[in-house]
């Protein structure tokens, strides 16, 4: 498997290198998947022993993202989601992301991320991802957005 580069300054709270209260993930590529392995502590606990779904939810969203990327070679703005909890997430265990591409049109790339604990797929989200030609598209599409330094280097100008 082959480590994926993250930019230092990438503030992430999923997978930010060095946001000290994030969950710092490291993505793999592997094959077509992209893939990061953690352990929650309890500090990210709903219920005693059960993550919280907050969590859960930055850690699928961060995968969708890097596959796209790592398919696409740039960011992209979310156009939809949609996340299913199976069973709930325990904190203290380790757990598998895997990401793949499901379909991809010219403009849309359809993701898949799958949060696996022990063989158990526990939750999953799905992210259809639009392709722009350039910061000025992103910057239409997302008016809210400051594209900061980070994003201007994963985006075509």
């Amino acid at each position: 498997m082959e480590e994926l580069e993250n930019d230092p300054e990438n503030p992430c709270f999923g997978c930010g290198p060095n946001n000290p209260k994030g969950l710092r993930l490291k993505f793999f590529r592997d094959g077509t998947r992209v893939v990061a392995e953690t352990t929650l502590g309890k500090e990210y606990s709903a219920w005693p022993g059960q993550a919280h779904g907050g969590v859960a939810f930055a850690a699928l969203e961060c995968t969708c993202q890097w596959t796209f990327y790592t398919h696409v070679g740039q960011v992209g703005p979310t156009e939809r989601f949609s996340m299913d909890f199976k069973s709930r997430i325990l904190v203290g265990k380790p757990l598998r992301l895997v990401g793949r591409v499901k379909r991809e049109t010219p403009r849309i790339v359809s993701v898949r991320a799958e949060l696996i604990q022990g063989r158990t797929v526990r939750a999953f989200m799905e992210q259809d991802i639009r392709v722009v030609k350039d910061r000025k598209e992103f910057a239409r599409l997302r008016p809210s957005v400051e594209i900061t330094d980070v994003m201007a280097k994963n985006l075509p100008p």
